[in-house]
């Protein structure tokens, strides 16, 4: 295994509990960059270089997620043209976020590209199951319009494709992705959202989820062991990889997610997620993006080390005061710049006042970025602005 870089030492300092020379700083640009280079508008003096060129110019960490068959903020194919070695790979069944493997002598999978929609159709011995995909944002984004479960009766479907489903990792690809890289980051990976939250954002959608677990609450709990048991396949591969830092990825929002309901079905999950996955050296988050006010007394008990993309108002529903008292000095707060401060209309001053702000709030556990990534209209002088502030701080600490 190589030897750390410095840029990861700082970042890894923070999880472990010991205190870094200074706060890390690791924004996410992806959406910025793909956006503004499709439009034309990127700045001159980064117009032929690649994003990881770009982070060097930025003086900042590339958060270089692998998310199942494909790596975050390239768009492989069927979803686009970009090339880039993907670590992990789903041999058969239904990958995550969308994806697919190949199909099986009783499972036969098709995907087509038609305009700005993806169908992907799954032909089982127990029925048919068809979702559908749509562009967005010049091509650079997708969002499911057709979910593939439309009816409980749609759940035994569903549990066939998924036992049958694996999944592998690819050391040579994960080599190449990591010199890449070239030390300006890390390479973490968003794994399989929780049961639940997958059948909210990825299979049946939230009305329909909500429904049928008041009126069919047997079958879809059924349903959600079913993928908690297939997951355990997933992250054994997971646990093997050199992967460090593992995102539960559950975009997690209390306006569909109540306390009640995380208590019931999340945080057992966590725990147990979390457990394993520190006894295999790893670290754990997920990501929370949405409103959390009710949802923050709980995150101490759920075993992960910290959370992912928390945002402060007036984006969010929550203070910097009241996150920093949930979080007991216990959890690393990854990001903590709200996008909104990166917008034009918000002043220099008022973006800095954030910034120092979120840096004295969490001094030893931040991972300092944007909640949860710059806008395509981002301005570029605010990210430059930031790893001065950083050094100004840490003179002072």
């Amino acid at each position: 295994m190589r030897e750390e870089s410095e840029i990861e030492r700082r970042i890894m300092s923070v999880f472990r509990g010991e205190r870094p020379d200074r706060v890390p700083w690791m924004p996410r640009i992806e959406h910025w960059y793909n956006v503004n280079r499709v439009l034309g508008t990127l700045p001159e003096q980064f117009r032929g270089l690649s994003l990881v060129e770009i982070y060097r110019e930025l003086n900042a960490a590339m958060r270089l997620y692998v998310v199942g068959d494909w790596v975050f903020g390239f768009l492989q194919p069927p979803y686009g043209s970009d090339v880039m070695p993907t670590p992990f790979k789903t041999v058969s069944g239904a990958s995550w976020m969308g994806g697919a493997g190949e199909g099986t002598e009783e499972m036969a999978i098709k995907r087509e590209k038609a305009g700005d929609e993806i169908t992907t159709e799954y032909k089982t011995p127990f029925g048919t199951l068809r979702s559908v995909e749509r562009s967005s944002e010049h091509g650079r984004a997708w969002y499911i319009v057709e979910y593939p479960v439309k009816t409980v009766e749609d759940l035994k479907i569903l549990q066939h494709i998924l036992e049958r489903t694996r999944y592998g990792f690819d050391e040579e690809a994960f080599e190449k992705l990591d010199q890449w890289l070239g030390g300006q980051g890390m390479i973490w990976i968003c794994a399989l959202r929780s049961p639940l939250q997958r059948l909210f954002i990825e299979y049946m959608g939230v009305e329909r989820t909500v429904i049928s677990l008041r009126r069919h609450k047997d079958k879809v709990e059924e349903i959600m062991e079913t993928i908690k048991q297939v997951d355990n396949k997933c992250y054994d591969v997971i646990k093997k990889s050199p992967i460090k830092v593992v995102n539960l990825a559950d975009n997690l929002d209390c306006r569909i997610v109540s306390p009640d309901l995380f208590k019931k079905y999340y945080l057992p999950y966590y725990r147990e997620r979390c457990d394993e996955l520190h006894r295999a050296g790893k670290y754990v988050i997920t990501h929370a993006d949405g409103f959390v006010k009710t949802l923050l007394p709980l995150f101490m008990e759920t075993g992960l080390d910290g959370v992912e993309a928390v945002t402060f108002k007036p984006v969010g529903d929550v203070s910097v005061e009241e996150v920093k008292d949930a979080f007991r000095e216990k959890l690393v707060l990854v990001d903590g710049i709200p996008y909104w401060h990166f917008l034009p209309e918000v002043s220099m001053a008022e973006f800095e006042k954030i910034t120092r702000k979120v840096i004295h709030a969490f001094p030893d556990k931040l991972v300092l970025a944007i909640s949860d990534e710059l806008p395509p209209i981002g301005e570029l002088a605010k990210m430059h602005r930031v790893p001065a502030i950083i050094e100004e701080e840490a003179r002072l600490a």
